[in-house]
């Protein structure tokens, strides 16, 4: 897949089923041009001990999992 560098910054939304598929996307963006690339969990910061949202539920439990 060939495409321009991007000029202004992009986010796309992933949903994948794995940490390795997450990275394996991470690197093909990064391939496409995008200079930064990053991987995170769904509703991190509710593993967060010192964030407000720690344990509680998912904002998107269909995204959960």
């Amino acid at each position: 897949m060939t495409a321009a560098p991007p000029t202004w910054g992009v986010q796309y939304t992933l949903s994948l089923p794995s940490k390795d598929a997450a990275r394996a996307a991470a690197a093909e963006l990064s391939g496409m041009g995008h200079r930064l690339t990053a991987v995170r969990v769904h509703d991190h910061f509710r593993f967060v001990p010192s964030s407000f949202w720690y344990g509680q539920p998912s904002m998107d439990p269909e995204l959960e999992g």
